[in-house]
C-alpha cells in the first residue's frame, strides 16, 4: 500500500504551472516536524509535493509560505538525467486530497500526537468495572 498523510507548513509560495497539454499543476514543499525527543534538537522533514488540476489551483490561490496544510496522497519515485549526464532520483508526494488548516494547527496537531504517543494518554478511555452477575 502506498498512502501518505502529511500535516505541516509550506516552505515557500506554491508554484502554479501547466504541462505542454495545458494541464495545471502546482508544486510545493511541506515541512513536517519529526516527533520530539526530550533533550534533543527538533528536526523536520521537507517533502516535495505536486497537486494536479483543481486541487493544485486551490493550493496556489489560497496558500502561501508558512501556511499550514494537511494532504493525503502517494509517494512516487522519478528519475531524470541532469545537465552533467548523471542520473538523479527524486521522491515526491502526488497529492490526491488536501485540507486547509487554521493557523497554528500544524504545530498543535504534531505536538498533541507526539504527546499522546509518548505518554500513552488513556484519558479518553473509561474503566470497565465487571458486574458480579455477568455470566463470564
Amino acid at each position: 500500500m502506498n498512502k501518505i498523510t502529511l500535516i505541516g507548513r509550506l516552505t515557500a509560495d506554491p508554484e502554479l504551472r501547466q504541462t505542454a497539454n495545458n494541464i495545471l499543476f502546482t508544486s510545493f514543499t511541506v515541512a513536517t516536524d519529526r516527533p520530539y525527543q526530550k533533550g534533543k534538537e527538533r528536526k523536520a522533514d521537507f517533502i516535495k509535493c505536486v497537486a494536479w488540476r483543481n486541487t493544485g489551483e486551490l493550493i496556489a490561490k489560497y496558500l502561501t509560505k508558512g501556511s499550514p496544510i494537511c494532504i493525503e496522497g502517494r509517494m512516487e519515485n522519478s528519475a531524470f538525467t541532469d545537465n552533467n549526464g548523471i542520473k538523479q532520483y527524486n521522491m515526491l508526494c502526488q497529492v490526491e486530497r488536501m485540507e486547509f488548516l487554521p493557523q497554528n494547527s500544524a504545530a498543535v496537531a504534531t505536538k498533541n500526537t507526539t504527546e499522546t504517543l509518548a505518554l500513552g494518554d488513556m484519558g479518553a478511555f473509561e474503566e470497565i468495572v465487571p458486574e458480579s452477575d455477568m455470566p463470564f
